[in-house]
């Protein structure tokens, strides 16, 4: 989790600026939605990322990811939710249980 403020450089936040800003085309597009939490407006990311080799030569490691870019309602700020996995094979229970998660968000002021 993570907030994400506007500043001199982006004075708003948008779905479209969170879902650019957070998007990788590693191993082809991402797919962009957008949803309607309880809490608010959202842009949900998912992809593919590369990550780096480690030393010695072995190869890179494909982590999976699943991003949440969520405006509350009456906020400024974004609430950024990430959940990434590496373990092949748990790409079903991994993007439910983050969709579960996302689905609960509050906010408080």
């Amino acid at each position: 989790m993570d907030l994400i403020w506007p500043d001199e450089t982006v004075r708003r936040l948008t779905l479209d600026w969170l879902a650019e800003t957070f998007s990788a085309d590693d191993f082809g597009g991402p797919t962009v939605t957008r949803r309607q939490l309880p809490v608010g407006p959202a842009v949900r990311i998912r992809q593919n990322l590369a990550m780096s080799s480690p030393p010695g030569g072995n190869p890179g490691v494909l982590l999976e990811t699943v991003t949440y870019g969520v405006l509350p309602t009456g906020s400024r700020a974004a609430v950024m939710l990430l959940g990434s996995w590496s373990v092949p094979g748990l790409t079903e229970e991994m993007e439910e249980a983050l969709d579960g998660i996302a689905s609960t968000l509050t906010v408080g002021f």
